[in-house]
C-alpha cells in the first residue's frame, strides 16, 4: 500500500516537472519568434520608408477645391517600453551591419565647394566675354547663374515640400506606364530627329528644361498664300518705327514670340530688354518666370502663358510641370490651366509648349478653349503637329486666335537663325503679316540684336502677337487690355 502511494507521488512529481519544462520551452520558442519578427521589421522598415519618401512624400496634386494637397511620408511609430529589452539588442546588431547615413553638414560643405567652383569659373568666363563685348558677356552669364533653389539648398532651407510647391507638380502629370508597343519603338522617328539635331542641344544646362520636342521639318513649310482678293492692301510708302508700339498700317506686320522663358534668368532678362514689340511666352513654375514677367511689362512687352502639353514622345519627352496630358478629364484640364493662368495675371494670351499629341485631341482642345474664352484671352497655335486641331477648336468657340508660320531657331547658329528670319519676312510680304516663334538661346539673342535694327529700313513693323489675331476686331480690345496692365505698374 505504501509502495503504491510512493509510486503515485512520483508520477505526479514527474508530470509536474514535464509540465514546467514544456512551459519553459514554449516561452523560449515564443521569445525567439518575437525576436525574429522584430528583427525582420527593423531590416525591412528602412527600405519601405525610403520607398515611401521617394513616392508619396514627393508628390503634389490639386485638391477638389483647387488648393494644393500634399502627401506626407509615413511616421515611424515609437517602440513600446515592454519591447525595448528585446528590440534594442537586435537593432544594435542591424545598425552595426549597415552603413551610416551621410552627414548632412558634409554634404552641404561639398555642395558649397562645388557651387563656389562653378561661380569662379562663370566669373572667369564672363570677364573674358566682357572683354570681347557686353552682349556676349550676358550670354556667357546665362549658363552660370545659381538658381534660388540651389541657394536655398546650400543654406539647408530647400525642403522637399518647398521644391514641390515651387514646381507645383500635378499628380496626373507623372509619367504614365509605357506600353510594350511604345517601349519597342524609338521616342521619335530618326528621320524626324535628324533635322532637329542641332536644336536638341536645346536643354538649358542650368535648368534641365527641355525647350521643344523634335519637330517634323514639314511643319516649317508655311501654308499657301491666300488668294489675291483676300490679301490686305498696302500702300507702298516708307514705314516709320514707333517706340510706343503704334501700328503702321502701311508696313508688313510681323509678330515674334519667344517661348520657354522663366528657366534661364540672364537670357530671359536680356530678351525682355530687346527693342521692339517682342511677345514673351512664360513657362509656369520657372525660377525666373515672375522676374521675366515683371521686367517684360516694364519694358512694354506682351505676356503670354506658354502652357505645357503632352508631346508624341511622352513620357520620354517631358513637357515639364503643370502639363496637360491626353486622357485627363476635362474638369482637370480646366483646373490645371486655370491654376497656371493665376500665376501670371499679366498674361493676355496662351500658346502651347510641345503638345504634338494633345493638340490633336479635339475634346482636350475644346476644354482648353473654354477656359481661354471665359477669361477673355487669345490663343496662338504653335503648330507642333501637322494634325493639330487647336486653331479650329479656337475658331469654333469664338476664341481670338493666330498660328505660327515659322520657327526661327530649329538650327542653333546665328546665320541659320537670320536665314529663318528672312523667311519670316518673305511670308509676311506674301500674306501681309506672319507670326514667328523663337527660343531663349544665346544664338537667337545674338541674331535678334542684328536683325531688329534693320526692320524700319525694310518697311517691316514688329507688333505684338495680339495685333495679328483673327478676327481683326479683337486686336483693339487686346491693345486696350495691355494699356490697362501697363498702367497698374
Amino acid at each position: 500500500m505504501k509502495q503504491a502511494g510512493a509510486d503515485s507521488a512520483a508520477r505526479v512529481q514527474s508530470a509536474r516537472r514535464r509540465a514546467r519544462l514544456g512551459d519553459f520551452f514554449q516561452i523560449a520558442l515564443l521569445s525567439a519568434l518575437i525576436t525574429l519578427g522584430v528583427g525582420l521589421t527593423w531590416i525591412v522598415e528602412p527600405w519601405s520608408r525610403a520607398e515611401a519618401q521617394s513616392g508619396d512624400a514627393w508628390r503634389l496634386g490639386f485638391a477638389g477645391d483647387g488648393a494644393l494637397e500634399e502627401s506626407m511620408a509615413p511616421v515611424e511609430a515609437p517602440i513600446p517600453v515592454s519591447m525595448q529589452p528585446v528590440v534594442q539588442p537586435v537593432a544594435q546588431v542591424i545598425q552595426s551591419q549597415t552603413s551610416a547615413p551621410e552627414d548632412p553638414r558634409a554634404l552641404r560643405r561639398a555642395t558649397q565647394s562645388e557651387a563656389k567652383a562653378r561661380q569662379a569659373e562663370a566669373s572667369a568666363t564672363t570677364d573674358t566675354a566682357a572683354d570681347a563685348g557686353g552682349a556676349s558677356a550676358e550670354e556667357a552669364a546665362a549658363t552660370a547663374e545659381t538658381s534660388p533653389l540651389m541657394k536655398q539648398s546650400l543654406k539647408g532651407e530647400a525642403t522637399p515640400q518647398k521644391l514641390n510647391q515651387t514646381f507645383h507638380i500635378d499628380l496626373q502629370t507623372r509619367p504614365r506606364p509605357v506600353t510594350g508597343a511604345e517601349a519597342a519603338q524609338p521616342a521619335i522617328d530618326p528621320a524626324v530627329t535628324k533635322p532637329k539635331a542641332d536644336a536638341q542641344a536645346n536643354a538649358d544646362p542650368t535648368s534641365g528644361i527641355q525647350y521643344e520636342e523634335h519637330l517634323d521639318p514639314a511643319l516649317d513649310q508655311v501654308e499657301p498664300p491666300p488668294p489675291p482678293s483676300a490679301r490686305p492692301k498696302r500702300r507702298a510708302v516708307a514705314a516709320s518705327s514707333s517706340s510706343k508700339g503704334d501700328v503702321d498700317v502701311s508696313a508688313v506686320k510681323l509678330a515674334l514670340i519667344i517661348d520657354d522663358l522663366g528657366y534661364n534668368g540672364p537670357i530671359g532678362r536680356a530678351i525682355a530688354k530687346l527693342p521692339g514689340q517682342l511677345t514673351l511666352a512664360i513657362l509656369p513654375g520657372g525660377n525666373y518666370s515672375r522676374q521675366v514677367v515683371n521686367l517684360g511689362v516694364r519694358e512694354g512687352k506682351e505676356i503670354m502663358l506658354h502652357q505645357p502639353m503632352e508631346p508624341q514622345g511622352y513620357p520620354r519627352v517631358n513637357p515639364g510641370p503643370g502639363a496637360l496630358l491626353k486622357g485627363m478629364p476635362d474638369k482637370r484640364i480646366r483646373r490645371i490651366l486655370a491654376h497656371n493662368l493665376d500665376e501670371f495675371p499679366e498674361a493676355i494670351g496662351v500658346n502651347n509648349h510641345m503638345g504634338s499629341r494633345l493638340t490633336t485631341d479635339r475634346s482636350a482642345m475644346n476644354a482648353v478653349m473654354g477656359v481661354i474664352l471665359q477669361r477673355g484671352l487669345y490663343f496662338v497655335d504653335s503648330r507642333t503637329s501637322g494634325k493639330t486641331v487647336a486653331f479650329s477648336a479656337a475658331a469654333n468657340q469664338g476664341v481670338p486666335r493666330a498660328q505660327r508660320a515659322v520657327f526661327i531657331d530649329n538650327t542653333r547658329s546665328k546665320s541659320a537663325i537670320l536665314n529663318q528670319l528672312r523667311q519670316l519676312e518673305r511670308v509676311g510680304r506674301s500674306h501681309g503679316e506672319a507670326v514667328g516663334i523663337g527660343h531663349p538661346y544665346p544664338e537667337t539673342l545674338a541674331a535678334l540684336r542684328s536683325w531688329l535694327p534693320m526692320l524700319a529700313r525694310k518697311n517691316i513693323q514688329l507688333v505684338s502677337a495680339s495685333q495679328l489675331l483673327t478676327p481683326h476686331a479683337s486686336r483693339a480690345k487686346f491693345a486696350d487690355k495691355r494699356r490697362r496692365i501697363a498702367a497698374k505698374r
